[in-house]
C-alpha cells in the first residue's frame, strides 16, 4: 500500500484548499446578480439566464444609482419583509406602477456587503433617494403604512408624502 508522510499530506490538503478557492473566485467573477442581488452563475455553455447580463463582481448591488430611487432594505428572515415582497405584496405592485417613470425601484438584502454603509437598523426600511442612491446621499425615510397607494404617493412626491 502507498503511504504519504504527514508533511506531504498537509501540503496536498493545502493545495486542494487553494485550488478550491481559485475555482470559487473564477466562478463568482463569471456570475451576475438577479433583481434581488443574489448571485446567478452562468450555464454550462457560458450563457446567462434570460434577462440577465454579466456584470463585474466589483459593481455594488445597490450603489451609485443615477436616478431618483425608491429603495427597500429587507432581510430574508423578516416576516414583514416577506409579506411586503411576496407574490401579492405591495412592493411588487409598486414596482409595476413605477416601471415607466423616472423613479428606479430597488431592493437590497441584509446579507449584501454594501448594507452596512446605509446604517439600517430595522427591516423593512424604505427610503427615497432624490439624487440617486450612493454612500452619503440625502434620503427621506418612509414611515407611513405599507399600502400600494401610499408607497406610490411617497415616491412620486419625491419623498414628501409619508402617510
Amino acid at each position: 500500500m502507498f503511504r504519504l508522510s504527514k508533511t506531504t499530506t498537509y501540503v496536498l490538503v493545502a493545495l486542494l484548499v487553494v485550488f478550491a478557492a481559485i475555482i470559487g473566485y473564477l466562478i463568482y467573477n463569471r456570475s451576475s446578480k438577479d433583481q434581488y442581488g443574489q448571485v446567478v452563475a452562468p450555464g454550462a455553455d457560458g450563457s446567462m439566464p434570460e434577462g440577465l447580463q454579466a456584470m463585474p463582481s466589483s459593481e455594488p448591488t445597490a450603489g451609485n444609482l443615477p436616478l431618483q430611487t425608491l429603495m427597500l432594505f429587507h432581510a430574508h428572515w423578516c416576516g414583514h419583509c416577506k409579506t411586503l415582497m411576496g407574490p401579492q405584496g405591495a412592493w411588487n405592485m409598486v414596482k409595476q406602477a413605477l416601471h415607466d417613470t423616472k423613479i428606479t425601484v430597488k431592493e437590497i438584502e441584509s446579507a449584501d456587503p454594501n448594507m452596512a454603509k446605509y446604517g439600517i437598523r430595522g427591516f423593512p426600511t424604505i427610503r427615497f433617494y432624490p439624487n440617486g442612491c450612493s454612500e452619503g446621499s440625502n434620503f427621506v425615510e418612509y414611515h407611513g403604512d405599507r399600502s400600494v397607494q401610499s408607497l406610490i404617493n411617497f415616491a412620486k412626491s419625491g419623498g414628501k408624502v409619508s402617510a
